[in-house]
């Protein structure tokens, strides 16, 4: 959580994709109520749920959309959004269905001129401390993203090595960091 609060001190706008029931989503409107939020829910239940959670914040736009559906519209709503710095969450992929996770960071780095890219439940290579997701032929690691990165733009990676978090019960999960458009790496 650190490490996403320090990127998104230095963006402009967050970017969340999958906001499942909105825990993420809320905890940073309250912690950064200057930015502004982007996420997008297609449950329906989720959805509602999440959008009663988040009626009170004036920071955030919560569309009920998929996640490629939902990068082209905010594009077209606000033509400068990939103007600016941003931190990206990509959190929509699952069980039961194709991922978007490709179409996402291929759509991100081609189009944004700088961001930080957080992505979740990713395979973290020689760390089996953390899980990450699968499902069918998909594997959330690098190698199901990097012929998605634009080859026009250079990266810094980031992965956890941590073993354990203070008070953290719940079974460790995988993440990847990719920095692009920016011209030195994260102090």
């Amino acid at each position: 959580i650190d490490f996403v609060f320090y990127c998104l001190g230095k963006s402009k706008q967050f970017i969340e994709t999958g906001a499942s029931v909105g825990s993420s989503l809320v905890h940073v409107a309250r912690s950064f109520p200057e930015i502004t939020i982007y996420s997008c829910e297609p449950d329906r239940e989720a959805f509602g749920f999440t959008e009663a959670k988040i009626a009170n914040f004036k920071n955030v736009i919560f569309l009920k959309k998929t996640s490629p559906e939902f990068l082209y519209y905010i594009e077209k709503l606000d033509p400068e959004i990939t103007r600016r710095d941003t931190t990206f969450w990509l959190d929509s992929h699952g069980m039961g269905f194709k991922w978007p996770l490709r179409d996402e960071v291929g759509y991100i780095t081609t189009k944004f001129s700088s961001g930080y890219i957080f992505i979740d439940d990713f395979l973290v290579p020689n760390n089996p401390q953390f899980g990450y997701s699968k499902y069918d032929d998909q594997i959330c690691s690098f190698e199901y993203i990097k012929n998605s990165l634009n080859e026009n733009k250079k990266y810094n990676i980031y992965y956890p090595t941590y073993k354990t978090t203070p008070g953290h019960y719940d079974p460790l999960r995988g993440w990847i960091l990719i920095e692009f458009g920016h011209n030195a790496e994260l102090q």
